[in-house]
């Protein structure tokens, strides 16, 4: 559409879609880099995807200011062959790749920022990074093929170039606030689900163990395990001598943990790593978690 629009100021030939082309596939190179050089400070995934929903809503405004400002920018270039610069817009295909550069960059470096944040996003704390990976790619293709027939032979004949830039614009917007909205009003859940979906509290809830998939509990199993010389060897240590030992310190499963919890923001970074801190001195004690009790699912 993009092209469409150009082509108001200068002829329709293969120079003017070549220069807009080229122009798009620049920002969106660049603004991946960028994207790249951000999630590469690992964000949490509440602040990706506040990036993420600002990203979106900049590519909406600065398209909007695109179209607003256009016919401004041709003359404030055109007016630029009378100054000391004029050899940066002395022929029309300067001056096209000029315009291309003010008007359509900003918002194609946007758009490039956007698909190493989503990736963040998707594939955090995944153990099939190259499925969850491969996967939001064919999405991010896929999408821009559909998109581009839905330029072409819904938007433009329906609404035309400008007002379907626009449509195109709102959308973003409103995608971009949406996910602003679902972030900033703390839809996340705690911590059973954060870095982990499934979590089991044990030992009076002093020790919390999260897992990728539910934690199954078998008596049998654990009695096996029990069987083991040096496993029998190292559980004695800390007394526990038996499968029942080990049962009788389940305090709570996913579900009790998250209706004692609740929702609330992520009280972890999300990185499947193990953390030593000193935590620092509160004016009230931490909340006992000794009360919590829920049975635990054993299999037999």
């Amino acid at each position: 559409m993009w092209s469409r629009i150009l082509a108001i100021l200068f002829d329709s030939s293969i120079y003017g879609f070549v220069l807009m082309l080229a122009t798009v596939l620049l920002g969106i190179a660049a603004g991946g880099a960028l994207g790249g050089l951000i999630t590469g400070w690992r964000p949490s995934s509440r602040l990706a995807a506040i990036a993420l929903g600002t990203t979106e809503i900049g590519i909406g405004l600065v398209a909007i200011l695109a179209l607003v400002t256009f016919g401004g920018a041709y003359d404030a270039l055109l007016a630029l062959r009378e100054t000391p610069l004029a050899r940066l817009v002395r022929t029309d295909t300067r001056l096209m790749a000029a315009l291309c550069v003010v008007t359509v960059l900003p918002a194609a470096l946007l758009m490039g920022a956007t698909f190493p944040l989503a990736a963040r996003l998707w594939a955090a704390g995944s153990t099939r990074l190259g499925q969850r990976l491969g996967g939001i790619y064919g999405a991010n293709v896929g999408g821009a093929i559909v998109g581009s027939l839905c330029g072409g032979f819904v938007l433009v004949p329906i609404f035309g170039a400008h007002h379907g830039l626009l449509v195109l614009a709102a959308v973003n917007v409103a995608v971009g606030s949406a996910l602003l909205l679902v972030t900033t009003r703390r839809l996340w859940p705690m911590l059973p689900g954060a870095a982990f979906p499934h979590a089991t509290l044990w030992l009076g809830g002093d020790l919390l163990i999260g897992s990728n998939q539910p934690l199954v509990l078998s008596r049998s199993m654990l009695e096996s395990r029990l069987a083991d010389l040096h496993a029998r060897a190292a559980l004695a240590e800390v007394g526990f001598n038996h499968a029942q030992d080990v049962l009788s310190q389940f305090r709570a499963d996913s579900a009790t943990l998250h209706a004692y919890a609740g929702d609330g923001p992520i009280l972890t970074d999300d990185h499947p790593l193990l953390e030593y801190f000193l935590g620092l001195d509160a004016p009230a004690e931490p909340a006992d978690l000794s009360g919590l009790q829920g049975r635990p699912n054993v299999q037999d």
